[in-house]
């Protein structure tokens, strides 16, 4: 039988907890962020931000003639009538039909005719955000600034659509990404 001393067992026992411990660390490192095609999800999100900070910029003025947009009244004393869109579900992009994102939106709009309007256009409404939404990945969704985002491009695809007038606001009345 060998005999160790205590020190030599001290020592002994100290190193492996220290191997245990970076094994541990190297396999959380490598399940969660050097997975198979993390490098590319990487790069594209990075041009995807460098995309979107020229269209927010671009977003400030007209499509070419220099002229400013007219930014939306910040309404805070009142809404305008409110147009409900629910039960909207779609399987983002890349999700495989794995996940889902769930949403009703609220559309504030200007009259109760244009209310009219809408619900005879319900299909058209709801065919041009399921086609947004089915561009989006779920990291296009997690989001507050995604959430603003989403928002702000349904708004615009509303207009180019519907007319300029028609929707001031839209809101999330409900949104689960699962």
């Amino acid at each position: 039988m060998i005999k160790v001393s205590s020190d030599k067992l001290l020592k002994i026992m100290i190193g492996l907890c220290i191997v245990t411990a970076q094994v541990a660390v190297a396999h959380f490192i490598v399940k969660h962020y050097l997975k198979p095609g993390r490098a590319e999800e990487v790069a594209a999100e990075r041009g995807r931000e460098k995309k979107e900070k020229v269209r927010n910029v671009s977003r400030d003025t007209a499509e070419g003639d220099g002229r400013e947009k007219k930014k939306p009244a910040n309404r805070t004393d009142s809404i305008g009538e409110i147009y409900l869109v629910k039960d909207i579900v779609v399987n983002p992009a890349g999700t495989g039909g794995r996940r889902y994102v769930s949403m009703d939106l609220a559309l504030e709009i200007g009259s109760a005719a244009t209310a009219t309007e809408l619900q005879q256009k319900e299909p058209v409404i709801r065919d041009l955000v399921i086609r947004l939404l089915l561009q989006k990945r779920i990291e296009d969704l997690d989001g507050r600034e995604d959430a603003d985002r989403l928002k702000y491009q349904i708004v615009r695809a509303l207009a180019l659509k519907l007319g300029e007038d028609k929707v001031a606001n839209v809101y999330l009345s409900n949104f689960v990404l699962q």
